[in-house]
């Protein structure tokens, strides 16, 4: 599921342009290490990336098209030119059209848990995106995941717990540079809410 979005470019990328199968050399032209957030919201903590990756490519996937256009115009504000926004159905993107261990790290904070039983396989953790991510990121790369809800948490960890590549890592730190400051919108709600956060890094072997 794809769709153009007229009037936002730039630092966008059309999911016509990227085909059936991402080529990262023709997406940001260069061949730096590719990271990935998944729903990045309003951009918060893909542009913190950027700041602390500046060498690194980040792409943001976002479905929302308020997002999307808000997460764009942020990151042209910012001048961040190693940023690029992409608006497509992310879980299917990565299951089916990124390349085997093309990418250094993904990122999903906060992904909706669909708590109803009936809406589970809406989730973003399912085993098959799992296996997915494990395939697609290089080994030593990682998958991190935030949220605040504890029954998503559990699945979510039992979910990359299974696959037999991943392995439980340090989710504060990615080749060496702390993470420990990133803190997305959800994130500073939950947290003046209250609310538990579970955070957990899993990387590929």
């Amino acid at each position: 599921m794809s769709v153009e979005e007229p009037g936002v470019q730039d630092n966008t990328i059309s999911d016509r342009r990227i085909g059936r199968a991402a080529d990262w050399q023709a997406v940001f032209g260069n061949d730096r290490p590719v990271q990935i957030e998944i729903g990045p919201g309003k951009g918060t903590v893909l542009l913190q990336l950027a700041q602390i990756f500046p060498e690194h490519n980040l792409l943001g996937i976002e479905w929302a098209a308020e997002f999307y256009r808000h997460a764009a115009r942020r990151s042209r504000f910012w001048k961040a030119g190693n940023v690029k926004l992409l608006r497509t159905d992310a879980r299917e993107f990565l299951i089916d059209r990124v390349p085997t261990a093309s990418v250094l790290a993904v990122h999903a904070y906060f992904a909706d848990p669909w708590p109803k039983s009936r809406h589970a396989g809406r989730r973003l953790f399912i085993p098959e995106f799992c296996r997915a991510a494990a395939r697609v990121i290089k080994p030593g790369g990682k998958i991190f995941a935030a949220t605040d809800h504890q029954p998503y948490g559990e699945e979510i960890h039992a979910n990359l717990s299974a696959v037999p590549q991943l392995r439980e890592a340090d989710h504060r730190v990615l080749e060496g540079r702390s993470l420990e400051t990133l803190e997305s919108n959800y994130e500073a709600k939950f947290v003046k809410e209250g609310r538990k956060i579970s955070r957990m890094a899993f990387e590929r072997v």
